[in-house]
């Protein structure tokens, strides 16, 4: 999308610090994570069961009325498909729960899409979430293994710059995708990965110091 050339960083700022939209027509699935095998680090098996909703009320009714705080509960998250459409077009919003069922992220940025919704403008201070250093777990499909992030988070004040590049150049073009860490889980370049955000977890165990050792040793 092209964005005009006048925005101010306190216009920016404010885009960045949108939170999810309800409007439109969605359905709502809800993914409820569950361990395995329990947690054996450096990774560990997961596996989901989805549920349809037609509400982010009547799902997040189910997830702390029935699924909560059971023993092999990872993780909880909802995400807004399309009606009508193609989902590997788009999808909206995104949260993430713990298995208490409290709220833990959002991504108001839908995927797909050429309007200001589908843009992605970084994340305000207080939803960086991680920093370099810290020990994460990132969640796959099937399994959830250890990184560590080895770059600052997508700040605002990163995607500002961008911004101001881009009206000499081809447009502002950040999206859903960029709203992610940079993480490895081994040694150079080859083990990189630039994580979602939203498939990132504070460890639900703690880590062996002999692991988080090696994963900080990967920076360097």
């Amino acid at each position: 999308m092209t964005l005009p050339n006048s925005l101010t960083y306190s216009q920016f700022l404010e885009l960045a610090e949108r939170t999810p939209s309800l409007e439109g027509l969605w359905i709502y699935r809800l993914e409820h994570t569950i361990l395995s095998n329990g947690v054996d680090y450096p990774r560990f098996d997961i596996y989901t069961n989805e549920y349809l909703f037609l509400t982010l009320e009547d799902a997040e009714r189910l997830m702390r009325e029935s699924l909560v705080n059971r023993e092999a509960t990872y993780r909880f998250v909802i995400t807004q498909l399309p009606v009508g459409r193609d989902i590997g077009d788009e999808t909206g919003a995104s949260w993430t729960y713990g298995p208490n069922g409290v709220l833990i992220d959002f991504r108001s940025t839908i995927t797909g899409g050429d309007t200001i919704r589908s843009c992605f403008f970084g994340r305000p201070r207080a939803r960086i979430l991680f920093r370099k250093g810290d020990i994460v777990e990132v969640v796959g499909r099937d399994s959830v293994r250890l990184a560590v992030v080895a770059d600052d988070g997508p700040t605002v004040d990163r995607f500002w710059k961008r911004y101001e590049r881009s009206k000499e150049g081809m447009g502002y073009l950040a999206d859903a995708g960029d709203d992610c860490y940079y993480v490895l889980d081994g040694p150079g370049e080859c083990y990189h990965d630039h994580a979602d955000a939203l498939s990132l977890m504070k460890p639900c165990r703690s880590v062996p110091e002999e692991i988080a050792g090696v994963l900080k040793s990967f920076i360097k």
